[in-house]
């Protein structure tokens, strides 16, 4: 049990005092949700958050009119990889709704020699894909918002296409957008037929309030866009949540009710096996039910910027007009108060951990892991799970990369889809 002189637990008794009161307010009529309250109300804390958590401090500060918190701030080297790598024990497999689900306990601690990491050669260079960049704005003007279909509910999604050849589905992650994938898609359009969307909730798509995001919509919503575009067979392209959608494709084309048939796939750093994902403070404390909505709404381009830059390798810092447009992807249609609500593809990843799992261990489709050994959220750890969980699996690593291997090193991606 953690010491009263523990920060972590100050912080989680300082988070537990503040929904207290959040909740003891009189209700507020057609309120969406209890944080709709002032963003100040986090304000009188600061002084006590800048001494437990710097990211929290910062948001506090800015609520309470601190112009220095807001400022974008010079990329910090990515954190180093945690002492411990967490265990979790088996899922206990429950029927509910029809679907198997897995209940996680807490993992416990390990020394993380238990999980042995080998040595990762270093990359050989490449020759960089052909040099005609483009911004944010240049990349949604030339795609399109397009209806595609969820269920019942019909959605404006942002898509771009573009290239000529075999189909190439990429599927970006969270927090960003499709325009993760503009650097390889300088080189794979010359080859492929490259469909990248902006996920429900994400870029230029529509940002509903008060709706919660799930891989199985977001899967409809692929499916949708391949009707559209009369795709019948595609290789996919995959990276963090959108390697979650990829799972669950994979699953309905396990099953053999997919609307296409997937060649093969490759996927980038993310949390492919739910009980091994380390997430970062801030997405545990988004999760929370009362202070993650105010969080989200905290959200400055600083605070962003500060932990985006967190999760790339050391040497491989995104600039600072690169944090400025991911930023501008994540403001577009203020998505960043959806922040605590996209945030629970967390647990929706443990939910459904075996049905995912089971499809990309028991599939036969061919699947390329590409994967950023120096990312601290699912880098050499969670690629050595995969070797564990799936033998002679074809994996890729890229030493010193972070979470993200498309932004960070494109021509080792381009290279790995383009020689299968």
């Amino acid at each position: 049990m953690s010491g009263d002189g523990d920060p972590a637990a100050k912080l989680e008794r300082l988070v537990e005092g503040y929904e207290r009161d959040m909740k003891a307010r009189p209700p507020v009529a057609d309120a969406e949700e209890p944080a709709e309250a002032p963003p100040s109300a986090l304000a009188p804390h600061a002084n006590r958050l800048t001494s437990l958590d710097p990211t929290l401090a910062e948001m506090a500060a800015a609520a309470s009119g601190d112009a220095s918190a807001t400022a974008t701030p010079v990329p910090a080297a990515a954190e180093s990889m945690p002492a411990t790598a967490p265990v979790p024990a088996a899922p206990v497999r429950e029927p509910a709704d029809g679907r198997a689900v897995a209940t996680w306990p807490a993992p416990a601690e390990v020394p993380a020699a238990a999980v042995p990491v080998p040595a990762v050669p270093a990359v050989p260079a490449v020759p960089s894909a052909p040099a005609d960049p483009e911004d944010l704005e240049t990349w949604w003007s030339r795609g399109e918002r397009v209806p595609l279909q969820a269920g019942a509910r019909t959605w404006q999604i942002f898509v771009r296409t573009l290239g000529d050849g075999p189909a190439l589905t990429a599927i970006h992650g969270f927090p960003t957008s499709s325009w993760d994938w503009e650097p390889v898609s300088r080189s794979l359009r010359h080859t492929h037929r490259i469909l990248a969307p902006d996920l429900l909730g994400f870029g230029d798509s529509d940002k509903p309030r008060a709706h919660d995001w799930s891989a199985f919509e977001q899967a409809d919503l692929i499916e949708s866009l391949w009707r559209r575009e009369g795709v019948t067979e595609t290789r996919i392209l995959a990276h963090d949540v959108g390697l979650t959608v990829a799972l669950e494709l994979l699953a309905r084309q396990e099953e053999g009710r997919l609307a296409a048939r997937m060649t093969d796939l490759t996927l980038l750093n993310g949390g492919v096996y739910a009980g091994f994902h380390r997430p970062r403070r801030i997405q545990v404390l988004l999760q929370q039910p009362v202070i993650g909505p105010l969080i989200a709404r905290l959200l400055s381009e600083g605070s962003f910027g500060k932990a985006f830059a967190e999760i790339f390798g050391p040497e491989h810092q995104p600039s600072a007009a690169d944090l400025h447009q991911h930023w501008l992807s994540v403001a577009r249609r203020q998505g960043s108060r959806n922040y605590h609500r996209l945030i629970r593809y967390i647990p929706e990843r443990r939910a459904h951990a075996p049905r995912w799992e089971d499809a990309l261990e028991a599939t036969k489709t061919p699947i390329r892991f590409v994967w950023g050994m120096a990312d601290p959220v699912s880098g050499a750890h969670m690629a050595e799970v995969v070797r564990q969980r799936r033998p002679g699996a074809d994996l890729v690593e890229l030493a010193g990369v972070g979470h993200y291997p498309q932004l960070e090193a494109p021509e080792r991606v381009i290279e790995a889809v383009e020689n299968r």
